[in-house]
């Protein structure tokens, strides 16, 4: 790292093209920008960046990595040094030296940090990030998100008391940032999985197969691992699939820990099984009838073990058990055998959880 090399803000808008300003002023929710010019854009993206308000919400959509990267006093680094500085660059607030390979970071950008990182301005900072981070969590866990379970799960694990404007500030903030992945409906009053936007249709889905069904909520500390989009619980079935996937495709066990943690993801999601084999088959691994038949036995302990959207959060075993002893009311007086299970695996009930019975 070097403290030498300096570059502000307008500097590096005036790096980017039409498309990539045009971009900023979206991401940003800046307005009245269609009819300018480039210098014309530069300018305006400039100054609006730097209003009090705009820039608070700014960094409080950022993570505590970003911002100790913001408030430091390092203005260049390698370019592929780490995350964190690509993410500054996809946040506008620097750009790649191509001669040098360094991302410059805006030395104005870095300074306004710092002055607004006050003690108070911190303390207002965690509060706000701490209400985003369950956001993050619920969302990973669920799916699909009412605002008022948002609120009462933070007040139940933080004796806190944040209100429909806490949540609503938060949410206006994490539209800034570039690692979210939610999407607010203020029309339904919740927050939306971005990927359920992938297909048409997929949010009402999400929603019908969830109807009735209770919220899995785990506690404070296994909660918050959620935030993390990559993580997911890891049952003893991911192990066994790794092992029977380096003995069967002959791969490198890190290879097979990538191709389980995917199956893993898709069993979370759901997916239809033709379209795990197919996903397999893009690897050249390709089974015979019994192989298929171990690999779908060691699938199932995954899904029936993994935190599944359809059933909001509960595992299709955990789901099959509370109906089993009656802690959940269904709604009809019997489950016929070719209904739908209602542990949200999409099979025919005699097919999934009435084998179980």
């Amino acid at each position: 790292m070097t403290k030498l090399k300096k570059i502000n803000y307008k500097d590096i808008l005036d790096k980017f093209n039409m498309a990539q300003l045009t971009e900023i002023c979206r991401r940003y929710d800046f307005r009245g920008y269609s009819k300018f010019k480039k210098s014309q854009m530069v300018d305006f993206i400039n100054n609006s960046i730097f209003e009090k308000d705009t820039f608070e919400k700014i960094v409080i959509s950022m993570n505590n990595h970003l911002t100790e990267c913001m408030r430091n006093d390092v203005y260049a680094v390698n370019g592929t040094e780490n995350m964190e500085y690509i993410q500054i660059v996809r946040n506008s607030f620097g750009c790649l030296d191509n001669k040098t390979n360094e991302i410059l970071i805006a030395a104005d950008i870095k300074q306004e940090f710092k002055n607004i990182f006050t003690p108070d301005f911190e303390e207002k900072y965690n509060f706000f990030r701490s209400i985003i981070t369950y956001c993050r969590a619920l969302t990973e866990l669920w799916g699909i998100v009412p605002y008022e379970k948002i609120i009462e799960i933070y007040n139940s694990q933080n004796n806190g008391n944040i209100t429909q404007s806490d949540l609503d500030f938060a949410i206006e903030c994490s539209k800034y940032a570039i690692d979210c992945y939610y999407i607010p409906q203020d029309n339904y009053k919740r927050i939306v999985s971005e990927s359920l936007f992938v297909n048409d249709g997929d949010v009402e889905k999400l929603v019908s197969a969830q109807q009735n069904k209770p919220y899995y909520i785990p506690d404070k500390k296994q909660l918050i691992h959620y935030s993390d989009d990559m993580y997911f619980d890891k049952t003893p079935f991911c192990h066994d699939m790794s092992v029977f996937l380096c003995e069967y495709a002959n791969l490198e066990k890190n290879i097979a820990d990538e191709l389980t943690d995917e199956v893993a993801l898709m069993a979370r999601m759901n997916c239809n099984y033709q379209d795990i084999i197919y996903y397999l088959e893009q690897y050249h691994i390709v089974f015979d009838q019994s192989d298929i038949n171990k690999f779908f036995r060691i699938y199932m302990g995954i899904y029936n073990n993994s935190r599944i959207w359809e059933n909001r959060g509960y595992t299709p075993l955990e789901l099959n058990a509370l109906y089993t002893k009656g802690s959940v009311p269904v709604t009809s007086k019997k489950i016929g055998r070719n209904d739908p299970c209602p542990c949200g695996s999409g099979k025919k009930y005699k097919r999934c959880c009435g084998q179980l019975n």
